[in-house]
């Protein structure tokens, strides 16, 4: 009995064990802290919607894997949308009419949207505007895109288009578009009313009922409305977006109440409004270009401390606008503000402090510029902080204070938290205090101008999920200590010492092995290297993406081989720009690359090879990229 009794004891215990160890399996150590990995879900993609595999996800440290117990860590999990496929002029698939061919496109220079810019070499008097052009969405038309083309009688812009440049259709003489109320619009079958393109007149009108179905108003829709009195929007209107100068010089306009969706404000969108008093915005404004209010001359501001604001009903102080006295010493900036107006505190040369409430969402060009007294700025939330856009260097008070200032404390190596996923553009731009800097493996990406001139840096730490690092970054870290590796000087991970490929050793170098972990080659990093000749790669490399100019003005490279299964999935704009003696370009098959810039290899006139492997993954070619590849 007592045998029996000792057995299952032992039996006892050896389950236990293997239940620990099972569960220790599971719950794989991450950054000091266990996985609790999250389900998604396989979403199947559509003809202009990315789906996504079924993975599963950490939250606390943004890796991702392909099975539940988080054994294999994966980086493509993206199903890509799958376009149209059109016959006899209508897709099969979702049943959209096909787009016009032939209109000049021009890319973003991120590659993240693109505008319609011109006619093109289309022929079609029915134009239909993409909702997406190589996988790219179509938000936007240019200023003066159809100008002239007078035998134009219809145009169909997607809902994606959320904004319609100067004199777009000028000259237009035989469009028709479509009426509502006292307003020309163009939209689609499904939404005849996307986008209020111009009033029916500046003389006449003196009130304007806008579709509850618009989404933007078009540039200068609304200039020189002289005796416009009143504008009104449906109280479930879909308005986002109000154009450049929409309003301008609508100089009898006294009120306006902005639709609780609208997010951004353009540029010079009220000037001359010299008779506006009142205008309502909601908390959901990001983004108001410069001189939106300028010379609104009657317009009534709410004051706070040292500041005026703009807002409505329920919140006075949205908007913070202007300081009230270029002689102010300091501010203490109202916790419920959301916007710091374009050169609100510019020339406020005596201001020595400064507080940046939690609930800020946008810092405007040039906010701070000239500010040479500030001395601190204080903060609650370095999160939030990592995700505020400033919209310039000088928008960031960092760039001309001496101390940070985190809950009362002064900091100068900052921490970031673990739920920071991206930070954002210059968000620690000329911080000439700060030393140190550990950035977590939950940051994918590292905006433009993030630390540039933060000259007393020694130390970044670059984490393992880092996919995206923006133009000039690390500009003028002139402290910043690298490791090198034949031919070039890296910036470290937290698992390798040669993550992020910043510069080459020297513009002399004639060779350069490219390390099998690194993951990313900076911006500019061989520029105008003109005896480098042969670059390598590892089998086995790492490499996701080659940044801007990394290559450009290198006119001794000759070729360049990417080999099978390979990781490389982005080649920047103007990346190998130049490579004058470059003749062969080679992707192995099961090749991850996906998109090619800008003008990534024009200018290459030797270049008379390029070669994709079987299973090629290639989605985006940028504008002019093998322009004036001659052979």
């Amino acid at each position: 009995m007592k045998q029996n009794s000792s057995l299952f004891r032992h039996a006892i215990t050896l389950v236990l064990t293997l239940f620990l160890l099972a569960t220790a399996f599971i719950l794989t150590s991450c950054s000091r802290h266990p996985h609790t990995l999250i389900k998604i879900e396989r979403k199947e993609p559509t003809c202009t919607e990315i789906g996504n595999i079924l993975y599963w996800n950490c939250p606390e440290c943004g890796k991702n894997y392909s099975d539940k117990r988080g054994k294999k860590e994966i980086t493509d999990f993206i199903i890509p949308a799958q376009g149209h496929t059109f016959a006899e002029g209508i897709c099969t698939v979702c049943g959209i009419p096909e787009p016009s061919k032939g209109l000049q496109i021009f890319f973003s220079p991120d590659n993240t949207f693109c505008v319609v810019s011109g006619i093109g070499t289309c022929t079609d008097t029915e134009i239909i505007i993409p909702d997406f052009f190589n996988g790219i969405p179509v938000t936007g038309i240019g200023d003066h895109a159809f100008s002239n083309c007078s035998e134009i009688t219809s145009i169909e812009i997607p809902d994606s288009i959320t904004s319609i440049g100067s004199n777009a259709f000028n000259k237009c003489t035989s469009l028709v578009y479509n009426e509502y109320d006292n307003a020309f619009y163009l939209g689609n079958r499904e939404n005849p009313f996307s986008v209020l393109v111009k009033a029916k007149s500046d003389d006449t009108n003196v009130s304007c009922l806008i579709n509850e179905n618009t989404k933007a108003l078009a540039d200068e829709a609304f200039m020189n409305c002289q005796y416009l009195k009143s504008v009104t929007f449906a109280e479930n209107s879909q308005l986002r977006v109000i154009g450049n100068y929409a309003f301008s010089n609508a100089s009898s306009l006294k009120s306006i109440a902005l639709p609780e969706g609208v997010t951004s404000i353009g540029e010079s969108a009220f000037s001359n409004c010299q008779s506006l008093e009142t205008i309502s915005m909601s908390g959901n404004v990001k983004s108001i270009g410069v001189y939106a209010f300028k010379n609104c001359t009657s317009l009534v501001f709410n004051e706070y401390d040292n500041a005026k604001y703009l807002g409505n009903s329920n919140n006075a102080y949205i908007v913070l606008t202007e300081a009230k006295s270029e002689d102010i010493t300091s501010c203490y900036i109202n916790d419920s503000a959301v916007i710091i107006y374009p050169y609100a505190f510019s020339d406020c040369n005596l201001l020595t402090k400064i507080n940046i409430p939690d609930k800020i969402k946008t810092i405007g060009a040039e906010a701070f510029l000239d500010c040479k007294s500030l001395k601190e700025v204080h903060i609650n939330d370095m999160a939030v902080w990592c995700t505020i856009d400033f919209e310039s260097g000088n928008s960031n008070p960092l760039n001309f204070a001496e101390n940070l200032y985190l809950d009362g404390e002064i900091v100068n190596e900052p921490v970031i938290p673990n739920s920071v996923t991206n930070i954002k553009d210059y968000a620690f731009y000329g911080w000439e205090t700060l030393t140190r800097i550990t950035i977590p493996n939950s940051v994918r990406s590292i905006g433009k101008e993030a630390f540039y001139g933060c000259c007393t840096v020694t130390r970044i730490i670059l984490p393992d999920s880092l996919t995206t690092v923006g133009e000039n970054a690390f500009y003028g870290c002139s402290s910043l200590v690298y490791n090198e590796y034949e031919g070039g000087k890296y910036l470290k991970s937290n698992s390798s010492p040669y993550a992020l490929l910043a510069e080459a050793v020297s513009k002399d170098i004639v060779s350069c092995h490219i390390h099998k972990d690194t993951r990313i080659i900076y911006n500019s990093a061989f520029k105008d290297c003109t005896n480098l000749k042969n670059v390598t790669f590892d089998t086995g490399s790492q490499l996701i993406s080659i940044n801007d100019y990394a290559f450009s003005g290198c006119t001794s490279v000759e070729s360049l081989v990417f080999g099978e299964n390979s990781q490389l999935s982005v080649i920047g704009n103007y990346a190998f720009e130049g490579c004058k003696s470059l003749d062969i370009l080679t992707f192995g098959k099961n090749s991850n690359l996906r998109s090619i810039g800008n003008r990534a290899f024009s200018d290459c006139p030797t270049l008379d090879t390029l070669i994709f492997g079987e299973n090629s993954s290639l989605e985006t070619i940028g504008n002019y990229a093998f322009n004036n590849c001659v052979s």
